[in-house]
């Protein structure tokens, strides 16, 4: 069995970088006030993934809720919100609270959903999730985070 026993008096020395301690990112919550959240929703139609972020914006919805979404939740007025999306299994399960409640709906979502449905190859199926990928599988909340940074810069709000 082969050791090899490096020692260096000096830390600079050290051919590679001293480990850091955790690097912690907090995120702050993006502000915005009344005019900047109308100037969005009128900008974000047109961004691949507006749909979800005006969702979010109008409804309150958490990440993990609008990524299970499923077309079966979605009514003509409002949202019954029952499940979540686990981040890191991507599996369906409860809400934080295990309970379903109903969204009601304002007029910018209900716009952006229909325009959503209609845009679909095919009309989606119950169990479809609403916010799918091509192969038909929800986002993974990674993918969310980092087109949501891009979108964030092209429409000025970084």
């Amino acid at each position: 069995m082969l050791r090899l026993y490096v020692l260096h008096a000096d830390p600079a020395d050290y051919p590679f970088p001293l480990r850091s301690g955790p690097r912690v990112v907090k995120r702050e919550p993006l502000q915005m006030n009344l005019e900047q959240i109308r100037t969005f929703i009128a900008k974000a139609k047109d961004e691949p993934l507006g749909a979800l972020y005006i969702l979010a914006i109008t409804t309150g919805m958490r990440q993990g809720e609008l990524l299970g979404l499923r077309w079966r939740d979605v009514g003509t007025t409002s949202i019954a919100v029952g499940g979540s999306l686990e981040e890191r299994s991507r599996t369906h399960g409860p809400t934080k609270t295990g309970k379903t409640r109903k969204i009601d709906m304002p007029a910018e979502a209900i716009e952006v959903l229909e325009a959503l449905r209609a845009s679909m190859k095919r009309p989606p199926r119950p169990n479809d999730f609403v916010f799918q990928t091509a192969r038909g599988g929800p986002y993974s909340a990674s993918h969310i985070r980092n087109e949501w940074r891009r979108a964030r810069e092209r429409l000025g709000l970084a």
